[in-house]
């Protein structure tokens, strides 16, 4: 027992030597619970989000960054592809929304030097329409790992699941990531943002 202090002055001295100690650890553990929260609200924002809006085709027109979708869209009359059922119930219109930046990476000619028919179809590929049923039950526009969407241009889009994120695969293979983020209006229109055109097949 030589290694105990022969004297309360030294008794003492240790005292400070102990708390300091005992801090040390405590301020250990605490940064590391402090970090493992940091990680749980970072991982906490790969959640879908969705934007509330007043109405789809407005918001559209006014972002700026989709722009050069907005002047595809624009040209359709949508009005002409949404016929309500017998029972009066009116479609929800589903948008696909490539960015400016999106549409650089392609091949997509002008609207204004595009034939005819192609023109229609293009602006009608990246938009969906989901009708009620008979009883004019309105349809669940939730993405879903499988799912596949006829476009207002009769083309057919598969979803699949990548990690947090849904990816839009068209007939060529071409495939377009769905941002985790999209909009609703008050008539339950949505509008997904991805980051790359899906051409014609």
């Amino acid at each position: 027992m030589k290694w105990l202090p022969r004297s309360k002055k030294s008794l003492l001295l240790l005292i400070p030597v102990v708390l300091l100690a005992g801090g040390l650890i405590y301020f250990i553990i605490w940064t590391g619970n402090k970090n493992d929260s940091a990680l749980d609200k970072a991982g906490s924002q790969n959640q879908v989000k969705e934007v509330k809006v007043t109405d789809i085709i407005l918001a559209l027109k006014e972002n700026a960054s989709l722009k050069q979708f907005g002047d595809f869209m624009s040209a359709t009359d949508l009005s002409t592809k949404l016929v309500a059922n017998a029972t009066g119930a009116t479609p929800k219109l589903v948008l696909f929304a490539p960015s400016n930046a999106a549409f650089k990476g392609t091949d997509v000619t002008p609207l204004a030097s595009t034939p005819e028919p192609a023109k229609e179809e293009l602006r009608l590929y990246h938009a969906a329409i989901f009708y009620p049923s008979a009883e004019g039950v309105a349809p669940d526009l939730t993405l879903s790992d499988g799912q596949k969407i006829t476009t207002l241009a009769g083309r057919e889009l598969f979803v699949s699941k990548s990690g947090s994120h849904f990816v839009l695969t068209d007939a060529k293979g071409r495939t377009s990531k769905v941002d985790l983020i999209y909009l609703k209006d008050d008539k339950g229109n949505r509008l997904y943002y991805i980051d790359s055109v899906l051409l014609l097949q």
